[in-house]
C-alpha cells in the first residue's frame, strides 16, 4: 500500500511517553477518520479494542484513544513500559509491511510476560495512514481485544506484592529455597540460601560442592543417606545439620527437601533451608543448664541421703549407749559409754555447722571477725584436737612452726582453726599409715598503706594417704563432692569441708592449693596476709563494755538467774555452771515475763538469758532491765541456738555483756565465769 523507506524504532527513547494527551496528534487522528472513512470503520470493529497514532518519526509521539488508555491503566506503574514494547513491536511489523507494497496492514505481537509478570501476550495490527492537508505518515496501530488484560495484570500486580513479601519474610526468617532439577541437571539457590552459606558471586551449586558445605562425618553421612532415600522413594526431609559456611563459620540449618516423582523416578527435588544457630545453641545452652541442674539435684539428693546416714549413726550410738548408762552400774563400763556418746554428739555437731556454714555462704552472710591470736598455740591446740583419733592409726602427727613468727597477729581465729581442722580431719580420715605434717612459717613482713605492719604466713597440711586422681583434683572443691561416691560411703563425711575452707580463705583473698599423687599422698596450703598486733590493744571479746569482775561481798557464792524455756537446757546450764561455781544460787525462769519477776524479787549477782523465750525474749527482757530498772552492772550472758546473722550483735545493743551458742562447751562455759564472776 505504501513504499519507502521508514525510520528504525529510534534507540535513544526515554523510558517513557507522555501521559497527557498530545493535542496535535489527537486531531490528526480526527482529521484521518474524516478523510478515511472506511478506516474509522475498522476501527469500531468488533475486533478492535482501542488504538493509537504514533509519529514514525519519534517512537514517544503518540495518542491512545480513551478506550485502549483505560485498559493499560491496569498496569499501574508499568503502564509505560507496556506501551513501549508495543511500539518496539509495532515499529518491527511497519517495517517489514514497507516490504510488502501489496498488504494494507502487518500483525505483530508484544510479549509482556516480564513486565506484568505473568504470562501474556497483546495482538495487534499496524497501518500506514496519512493526512491529506499535509501528506503526513502516520502508523495507526489497532489492538485486539484483550477482556482480561486488567485481571491478569491486577493479579500479577498481586503476585508481585505477595512475592516481594514472601521475600522480606525470607530473609527477616533467615529462610531459603533451592531446587535440584534432575532432568536438566541444574541447581538453583535463593539468594538468602547463598547468604546462609556466606558464599561470594560468582558461585554456581553443583552435586558435589554443596555436599561439602555440610560438616564431615555423621553430619554429612546423614545429608546423604536421607538423601539417598529422597531420590530412590520420594521420602520428605525435615533435619536439623551443621554447615561450614565459605567463610568458615559453623551454623546449625534446618532442611526440608520435597521429592517430585514421575513414573517411579524422582525428578525434581525441591525445599528450604533455614538458618536457626541461634534457635540451636539456645536450646543446647538451655538442654546444658538442665542437665547440670539435674546434676545438681542427684548431687544434693546423694549428699541428703548420705547426711541421713552420717546422722543416724552418731544417734546410733548416742541412744544406744544412753540406754545402756540406764541400765549398768559398772564404772568403767559408764566411763566408756560416756566418752562414746560425747564423741558422736561432737559428730553430729561438726556435721550441722558444716551445713549451717555452707547455707550462710550461699546467702553471702559469712563474716570475719578479726581478733588477738598466737599462732604457734592455735596449731598446737588444733593438733592435740586429733591426737587421740590417731591411737589406733601407725601415723605420725607432727608441727613444724617457723621460729620467726610474729607473736601475735589479728585473725579470725575460729575461721582459721577451722579451715585447718578441716585439713586435718581429712589427711586424718584418708592416711593409715606414715605421716600427717602441720607447717606455718613467715614469709616476711610489709607495710601496708596506712602504716600497720603485715605478715604474710604460709599454712599447709601434707599427709602420706591415699593421695587424689589428678581428674578430681578440681572437683573436690564442688560443694556436696568428694573424690568418688564410696569414698563417702568408706569414710563418710559431707563433702563441704574443702568448700566451707575456699570460701573462708576467699575472705582472707586467698585459697587453697593442692598438690597430690595417687598412693603417696597429698599437701594443701595455703597463703594469708594478716596485721601484727600493737603493743597495749585490748581485745577483751564481744562486748568491750563488759563490768568488771564481780566480788562477792554480801555472800560467799553468787545468786544465778538462769532464763531458759527449755528443761533439759536449764539443767545442763546449771550442771555447767556449778562446776566451777560449786555453791552458786540458781533462780529458775522459764520464760522472759517470769525472768523479769524473779528479778524484781529478788536481782541476782549473774543472769543467763536464752533469746528465744514464749512471752517475753531475752532480748526483750534484757532491755526491760537495762532501762526500767536502769540496772547497768549485772552481767546479762546471751544464750542461743540460732544461726541467724548479725544476732551477735543483736545481744550486744539490747545491753547483753556477751554471748554462749549451744551446744555450750565447758571451756566457753569457764571463760564466761572467769570474766564476768572471777576466779
Amino acid at each position: 500500500m505504501l513504499a519507502g523507506n521508514l525510520p528504525p524504532f529510534p534507540a535513544n527513547n526515554k523510558a517513557h511517553a507522555p501521559d497527557t494527551m498530545n493535542e496535535k496528534i489527537k486531531n490528526s487522528c480526527k482529521s484521518i477518520f474524516e478523510e478515511h472513512r472506511g478506516i474509522f470503520d475498522i476501527v469500531n470493529a468488533n475486533d478492535v479494542l482501542g488504538y493509537g497514532l504514533w509519529n514514525p518519526d519519534d517512537a514517544e509521539a503518540y495518542w491512545l484513544n480513551p478506550a485502549l488508555e483505560h485498559t493499560l491503566k491496569a498496569a499501574g506503574q508499568n503502564k509505560n513500559a507496556v506501551i513501549r514494547r508495543v511500539a518496539e513491536r509495532a515499529f518491527e511489523a511497519a517495517k517489514l509491511l514497507s516490504q510488502e507494497p501489496e498488504k494494507e496492514s502487518a500483525a505483530f505481537a508484544a510479549n509482556v510476560t516480564d513486565i506484568v509478570e505473568t504470562r501474556l501476550r497483546i495482538l495487534g495490527r499496524v497501518r500506514f495512514v496519512r493526512t491529506k492537508k499535509d501528506g503526513k505518515l502516520w502508523y495507526l496501530v489497532l489492538i485486539r481485544p484483550i477482556r482480561t488484560l486488567p485481571g491478569i495484570i491486577e493479579a500479577a500486580k498481586k503476585l508481585s506484592r505477595t512475592q516481594h513479601i514472601m521475600q522480606e519474610i525470607s530473609d527477616v526468617a533467615r529462610v531459603g529455597g533451592w531446587e535440584i532439577d534432575l532432568e536438566s541437571e541444574t541447581i538453583t539457590w535463593s539468594q538468602v540460601t547463598r547468604q546462609i552459606h556466606e558464599i561470594e558471586e560468582p558461585f554456581n551449586p553443583d552435586s558435589r560442592n554443596i555436599v561439602q558445605f555440610y560438616k564431615e562425618g555423621k553430619n554429612r553421612d546423614k545429608l546423604i543417606r536421607l538423601a539417598k532415600e529422597a531420590l530412590e522413594h520420594g521420602k520428605t526431609i525435615n533435619e536439623e545439620f551443621k554447615i561450614i559456611t565459605a567463610k568458615g563459620r559453623e551454623v546449625w540449618v534446618r532442611v526440608i527437601a520435597h521429592a517430585e516423582m514421575r513414573n517411579g523416578s524422582c525428578v525434581r527435588l525441591y525445599g528450604t533451608i533455614q538458618d536457626i544457630d541461634e534457635e540451636v545453641r539456645a536450646r543446647m545452652e538451655l538442654e546444658k543448664s538442665r542437665k547440670e541442674a539435674e546434676a545438681a539435684n542427684r548431687t544434693k539428693s546423694e549428699f541428703l541421703a548420705n547426711m541421713s546416714h552420717e546422722i543416724r549413726t552418731p544417734l546410733n550410738s548416742i541412744i544406744g549407749f544412753s540406754e545402756l548408762l540406764l541400765e549398768n552400774n559398772d564404772a568403767n563400763d559408764q566411763q566408756l559409754y560416756i566418752k562414746t556418746v560425747y564423741q558422736s554428739a561432737q559428730i553430729l555437731l561438726d556435721l550441722l555447722n558444716d551445713v549451717l556454714d555452707y547455707s550462710k555462704i550461699e546467702a553471702g552472710k559469712l563474716e570475719l571477725h578479726p581478733e588477738k591470736n598466737d599462732l604457734k598455740s592455735l596449731c598446737e591446740q588444733v593438733l592435740n584436737m586429733f591426737s587421740c583419733r590417731l591411737s589406733d592409726k601407725d601415723v605420725v602427727l607432727r608441727l613444724n612452726m617457723d621460729s620467726e613468727l610474729p607473736a601475735e597477729v589479728l585473725v579470725d581465729t575460729v575461721r582459721l582453726r577451722q579451715v585447718l581442722v578441716n585439713l586435718l580431719s581429712n589427711a586424718v580420715k584418708f592416711t593409715n599409715k606414715g605421716t600427717i605434717d602441720l607447717s606455718c612459717r613467715l614469709n616476711g613482713i610489709s607495710i601496708s598503706e596506712d602504716g600497720k605492719q603485715i605478715a604474710g604466713i604460709s599454712f599447709s597440711v601434707s599427709d602420706t594417704g591415699i593421695g587424689i586422681p589428678d581428674e578430681k583434683q578440681e572437683s573436690i572443691f564442688d560443694a556436696f563432692s568428694q573424690a568418688d561416691g564410696s569414698t563417702t560411703r568408706k569414710f563418710g563425711g559431707t563433702g563441704l569441708g574443702l568448700t566451707i575452707s575456699n570460701h573462708i580463705l576467699a575472705m582472707m583473698d586467698s585459697r587453697l592449693r593442692l598438690k597430690s599423687t595417687p598412693g603417696l599422698g597429698s599437701r594443701f596450703s595455703f597463703d594469708i596476709e594478716v596485721p601484727l598486733c600493737e603493743t597495749n590493744a585490748d581485745f577483751s571479746g564481744p562486748n568491750s563494755q563488759s563490768p568488771a569482775k564481780h566480788r562477792w561481798t554480801s555472800r560467799q557464792e553468787p545468786r544465778v538467774l538462769i532464763a531458759e524455756d527449755n528443761p533439759a537446757n536449764m539443767v545442763l546450764t546449771e550442771k555447767l555452771i556449778g562446776k566451777f561455781v560449786p555453791g552458786a544460787e540458781f533462780i529458775r525462769a522459764m520464760d522472759g515475763r517470769i525472768a523479769i519477776e524473779k528479778y524484781d524479787e529478788c536481782p541476782p549477782d549473774i543472769i543467763f538469758m536464752d533469746i528465744q523465750m514464749p512471752e517475753l525474749s531475752g532480748l526483750e527482757a534484757t532491755d526491760i532491765i537495762r532501762n526500767q530498772y536502769s540496772d547497768a552492772a549485772t552481767p546479762i550472758i546471751a544464750l542461743t541456738a540460732g544461726i541467724v546473722q548479725g544476732q551477735r550483735e543483736e545481744t550486744a545493743a539490747s545491753g547483753m555483756n556477751d554471748y554462749l551458742s549451744k551446744p555450750t562447751r565447758l571451756d566457753d562455759m569457764e571463760r564466761v565465769l572467769k570474766t564476768y564472776v572471777g576466779e
